[in-house]
């Protein structure tokens, strides 16, 4: 049996198994956190960045973060939104990605 972790994110006080990324572990609570490139089976890089979210005031991927024990997080505010907005649209000017992945 895993050790359980709790958690906040969103206000919404959460537990997940120790050593699980932030992205499984708030889908777990029917969190939604958009990623392009954490895939099911595929170890997480942060390589989109479109998964960040602040953590005692600092920007970072959720997919390749880890729980920790009290962890404060924000995910959905409009600083958030606005920061994955433009990460999505440097993405599509850049051209430097692959579509059909």
């Amino acid at each position: 049996m895993s050790e359980q972790i709790k958690f906040t994110i969103d206000g919404k006080q959460c537990s997940a198994d120790k050593g699980s990324n932030i992205v499984d572990a708030a889908k777990l609570h029917g969190i939604y956190i958009p990623t392009l490139c954490h895939l099911d089976g595929v170890k997480p890089g942060g390589s989109c960045r479109i998964c960040n979210v602040k953590i005692n005031g600092r920007f970072m991927t959720a997919c390749t973060t880890e729980i920790a024990e009290g962890m404060v997080i924000e995910n959905n505010s409009p600083e958030i939104q606005e920061l994955r907005h433009v990460i999505v649209e440097t993405l599509f000017v850049s051209g430097n990605h692959f579509c059909p992945a």
